[in-house]
């Protein structure tokens, strides 16, 4: 047990620690968490059960080190003796249940009591939480007591603290947070398998010195190395040599190098990722000066939004990297942004990179289309709101033969969660803002015509009943602040879409501002009549 507690004790102080860089900080400690349903859930409960879990820990240590005697207990060192003369035989004594001065002490405050030995003075000694004290076997009579000293009363607040005898709240407490422990344990595996699940097996990887593109990969949970992954394949498919390695890993010398691109994303207050920590130590010793391109990846919710890849292209451009690219930011793993930026260094390097879509591959839903309606056709700003239920005909797939049929099941979303649609085999999924929520037994979007879009000319062209398969993505960072303030929402043309969804689920009728633009009022008023029935419902 002493192990065990040594051993909560080191979870819980580097729990406490990597949140803190999580989040930005000891003073960002008790800030909003975002993140994954998993994620999130894992660090709220660290956050509430970490106090339980150090006052248990570190008085479990404590308590256990005085058991086996590497610390002294201090009630132990109390020597408490019988007056002199006090030695002559009894022949009667009185029993337990009548000595007034023992039964006075409340259970919880026994800490020992010694019984006389044969040839022994016929004295009791008893120990409790407030000192020791000798009783007379015979009469039952307190001889002589003496307080616990200033360690000894230590000693006892520290066992009040771990056992929380005398003191409910901290009980509670205390019991909570050990409650919250198999919850970490299971959402805390949860998360190592996705990260696990997501690290890439890299084929095709060519040595550093015999590579002409170096790729470095500066990750701290491992979504940044399937967009490396994917770059490195288009790039082996055009003909190029590339090595790639995590940036810690960066060499003192590339002999036939002719580009070093850098993907990484940051870590709490700006800080390097896991696989980037040593990175500028190293930097200060390459001698290979090749032009060099950054993305770097974060969230733009997020006080230092990519703060680290900025400090990787700034240092690199003052040691004298020429520049392939400019410094590139990408929010929140966007797969469209990163093709765009896939675009521009293959046109920098002269050649055509096919990348294959590297958003996770998630479970899809199969929705029906059962609404349609088209707005904006004469301002040449054709917007659709369409309406999508999940298909009630599919029956899902079997695990096993003999089982029954497992249906599709319909996750939880809210207004501002996105909802992926893949257009076509092979292209990155495209997400669109949801304007619903799963009490509506609906998804709804709101998506305006692009020209040349691949997956906004697909949803344009599907009529009522029309099938499509989607998967549902969390948004946490779209979420309002519950409480009475007033709220405002800001969009222009499809933006309505999930701020609408908001308005519709305002039922505890909270003050809302709805700002957004249109081109003209007969054509492209989207959402015209439900926004004048929210209106008229105090909405």
């Amino acid at each position: 047990m002493g192990i065990s507690a040594l051993a909560m004790l080191l979870l819980s102080v580097s729990g406490i620690v990597l949140l803190a860089r999580r989040l930005g900080g000891w003073g960002s400690l008790l800030r909003p968490i975002r993140g994954a349903m998993s994620a999130r859930w894992h660090c709220e409960l660290a956050r509430a059960a970490s106090l339980g879990l150090l006052l248990s820990a570190a008085s479990g240590v404590y308590l256990s080190l005085v058991t086996f005697e590497v610390l002294p207990d201090p009630s132990a060192q109390v020597e408490v003796e019988a007056p002199p003369g006090f030695a002559n035989a009894r022949p009667r004594f009185v029993p337990l249940d009548r000595m007034n001065e023992l039964q006075a002490v409340p259970f919880s405050q026994l800490r020992e009591l010694t019984f006389p030995r044969p040839g022994d003075p016929v004295v009791m000694r008893l120990t409790t939480a407030r000192g020791t004290s000798i009783l007379d076997r015979a009469s039952g009579a307190l001889i002589v007591s003496e307080s616990h000293a200033t360690t000894a009363k230590l000693h006892e607040w520290i066992y009040s603290l771990h056992t929380g005898q005398g003191l409910w709240p901290l009980a509670i407490l205390l019991g909570l947070s050990a409650l919250s422990v198999p919850v970490l344990a299971g959402t805390g595996a949860s998360i190592w398998w996705r990260r696990r699940r997501e690290m890439p097996r890299i084929r095709n990887n060519v040595c550093a010195q015999a590579a002409d593109t170096i790729l470095l990969v500066g990750s701290e949970g491992g979504t940044t190395w399937r967009h490396a992954a994917a770059l490195h394949a288009g790039l082996t498919v055009a003909g190029h040599k590339v090595h790639i390695a995590p940036m810690n890993a960066l060499a003192r010398r590339y002999s036939g190098a002719r580009r070093l691109i850098i993907l990484t994303s940051t870590y709490g207050n700006g800080a390097a990722p896991a696989s980037a920590r040593q990175f500028q130590d190293r930097l200060a010793r390459l001698e290979t000066l090749a032009p060099v391109a950054v993305l770097g990846f974060g969230d733009r919710s997020f006080r230092h939004y990519c703060q680290f890849a900025r400090e990787v292209s700034a240092v690199l451009v003052a040691r004298g990297h020429p520049e392939l690219l400019p410094i590139t930011c990408i929010d929140r793993q966007s797969s469209q942004d990163f093709e765009c930026w896939t675009k521009r260094l293959a046109e920098s390097i002269g050649v055509h990179i096919e990348i294959v879509a590297v958003a996770e591959r998630q479970e899809t839903l199969p929705l029906r289309l059962i609404e349609r309606t088209i707005y904006g056709e004469d301002v040449q700003a054709p917007t659709a709101i369409l309406r999508f239920v999940l298909d009630s005909s599919h029956q899902g797939r079997r695990w096993l033969p003999w089982l029954p049929v497992r249906r599709a099941r319909v996750p939880v979303y809210q207004p501002g969660d996105l909802v992926g649609i893949r257009p076509a085999d092979g292209a990155a999924p495209r997400l669109y803002s949801i304007g619903s929520s799963t009490a509506d037994g609906m998804v709804e979007i709101c998506v305006r015509k692009q020209p040349g879009g691949l997956c906004s000319n697909v949803l344009h062209s599907l009529n009522p009943g029309d099938p499509i398969e989607a998967f549902i993505k969390p948004n946490p960072t779209f979420r309002p602040r519950k409480g009475k303030a007033p709220l405002l929402l800001i969009g222009a043309g499809a933006g309505i879409g999930p701020l609408a969804g908001l308005v519709r689920s305002n039922h505890g009728r909270r003050a809302i501002h709805l700002y957004w633009g249109g081109r003209h009022p007969a054509s492209d008023f989207l959402y015209e009549g439900d926004l004048s029935f929210y209106l008229s419902d105090r909405r």
